[in-house]
């Protein structure tokens, strides 16, 4: 996102990945250090909110959401795997882990982290999820291919990630949720993400022999119907307890423990 933004302004960044996520973490910092008493908790990324047991499942969640969509696509002869350049995957997937875990941060930040909390405080979660995740899909439109219906996907997943921090009371857990979805599609796959292509991806590469509204097209697997369909599904998942008040939201810190 940061990228595609910086090239449709003629801008080539040299310091991304790290120094975005670096740049918000240090913006929080400030805010909570200056209005919420320097509680971590505020945005869900306490000691507590880093338990394995908060974030694993997540990053699980993240990758099964789109792996099975696409395999279910490179079955029905939608997707197929081409020969590529000569590599090792192992390295290619260490650097795609370096662009796109940061990222994945970078954006967690944005959209669920410190506005969101606030969004939640004021409005209650499920108000705070509906504005990021809109939010979080016009956030993608200068990506490459952008259209209505990958923005909209976008939006799904936004969904997904706000209800996975909403159900863990973690913001590492959405982080993971997000880094395993990215991963999975460049890392994994060999696919683009978001619309943006690495070049240079060794061994394989996924190609779309489908319908763009099923695979995607040129955003990539995440922009086409199977992946919404995914996205729907694990967000069913995880708001059902939650509608049926079998769960109840887990909250930050007690000012937001009313919604």
């Amino acid at each position: 996102m940061v990228q595609a933004t910086a090239a449709a302004l003629g801008l080539r960044l040299i310091v991304h990945p790290v120094a975005v996520p670096a740049g918000l973490l240090a913006a929080h910092a400030f805010v909570i250090a200056r209005f919420e008493r320097g509680e971590w908790r505020y945005v869900l990324l306490d000691r507590r909110a880093a338990e394995p047991r908060r974030w694993a499942l997540a990053a699980v969640a993240g990758a099964v959401a789109i792996a099975v969509p696409s395999l279910l696509l490179l079955g029905a002869g939608m997707f197929a795997f081409t020969p590529a350049a000569e590599g090792s995957s192992l390295a290619s997937a260490a650097y795609l882990g370096w662009v796109l875990i940061p990222a994945a941060l970078g954006e967690e930040l944005l959209a669920r982290g410190y506005v969101f909390s606030l969004l939640r405080e004021s409005l209650g979660w499920r108000w705070a999820i509906a504005v990021t995740s809109i939010g979080f899909g016009l956030l993608h439109l200068p990506n490459p291919g952008s259209n209505p219906q990958a923005i909209l996907t976008v939006i799904l997943a936004g969904l997904f990630l706000g209800l996975v921090l909403v159900r863990t009371a973690s913001l590492y857990a959405a982080w993971a949720a997000h880094a395993a979805w990215n991963l999975m599609l460049a890392a994994v796959l060999h696919a683009d993400v978001s619309g943006i292509a690495f070049a240079g991806t060794p061994d394989y590469q996924l190609v779309d022999t489908g319908p763009d509204w099923l695979t995607g097209g040129p955003w990539g697997p995440e922009g086409g119907a199977a992946a919404a369909a995914g996205l729907l599904l694990v967000s069913f998942v995880l708001l059902r307890p939650l509608l049926r008040g079998r769960t109840r939201a887990p909250a930050g810190p007690p000012s937001q423990q009313a919604d």
